[in-house]
């Protein structure tokens, strides 16, 4: 069974309140430590390539090291040479994607004590702050023009005891205007990802506490359940060509990889009987 207790569903946690922030900061950092990332000259979304990869165009690689006593954002030459820390302060950094042309990283930081959108020139280390200081902010995802931003955002809430984020789904202009809220709901929604064409977002919404795939417009309209079951589904990711969707199922009482059109029919367990999964990615197309 997948748990719906995640870093990107309700965390809860047991503590004082800066304990809590620190805690769900080193979950989500935990879900990306020792993650290296290469700079491509095509589009990426949630760290999925969405068009063909020359690599011998790839020049810079960015990653996150511990070696300063902070989780710290670091770029270097794909040789290895011109190693540089673009976080460079006191600060957990982490959870960073490319900009489609390769010049900035959106990333999410401990800035105010709690997540906050990011967006860093790789070359000039100028830095904007995308997000809202009341609200936890985090998983980071451009659009493949490069003109947006999709993010989850939410406040802290304590009930009994124990501390819950409900998650909402956000999009934001690249500088940093025109924020709306896609999800404007009491739903607790995570994991945005765009389709390569820009047109959908995928993404995961708790119906009745059960994480369900959803895809909507990027203006929050035309919301369609693809579960619609009582299954735990988790981690959409989208073919290259944007007709399927690959994604987590608990349908089989374990963690399977499954797949369906992006109308929700011909789902299908692509990972067999004997086999666990989770964390699905789907390759770039190739030429």
């Amino acid at each position: 069974m997948i748990s719906k207790n995640n870093s990107f569903g309700v965390l809860k946690l047991y503590s004082a309140k800066n304990k809590i922030l620190s805690i769900i900061l080193m979950v989500i950092i935990l879900s990306t430590i020792s993650a290296c990332t290469k700079q491509y000259k095509t589009s990426i979304k949630t760290g999925e390539v969405i068009n063909e990869v020359d690599y011998e165009t790839v020049d810079k690689i960015a990653c996150v090291s511990y070696s300063s006593g902070r989780s710290q954002i670091y770029i270097m030459n794909s040789d290895g040479t011109n190693i540089k820390n673009i976080s460079n302060n006191d600060f957990d950094e982490f959870g960073f994607f490319w900009s489609p042309d390769g010049n900035k990283l959106a990333f999410t930081s401990d800035y105010y004590g709690k997540g906050q959108i990011f967006i860093i020139n790789s070359d000039t280390t100028e830095r904007q702050n995308l997000s809202d200081e009341d609200h936890w902010n985090g998983y980071p995802t451009w659009s493949p023009d490069g003109s947006k931003i999709a993010f989850v955002s939410g406040e802290l809430e304590i009930v009994d005891g124990q501390a819950n984020i409900r998650g909402q789904i956000y999009i934001i202009k690249n500088n940093g205007t025109e924020k709306i809220n896609l999800s404007d709901n009491i739903l607790n929604e995570w994991h945005p990802t765009w389709s390569p064409d820009g047109s959908k977002i995928a993404f995961v919404s708790y119906i009745n506490a059960i994480p369900q795939i959803f895809i909507m417009n990027p203006d929050g309209s035309e919301r369609k359940n693809l579960s619609n079951n009582d299954f735990d589904e988790l981690y959409p990711t989208w073919s290259p060509d944007g007709s399927k969707i690959a994604f987590v199922s608990s349908a089989n009482g374990v963690s399977k990889i499954f797949t369906m059109y992006v109308v929700g029919s011909n789902r299908k367990n692509i990972t067999g009987q004997d086999f666990v999964g989770t964390y699905p990615l789907w390759s770039p197309k190739k030429s």
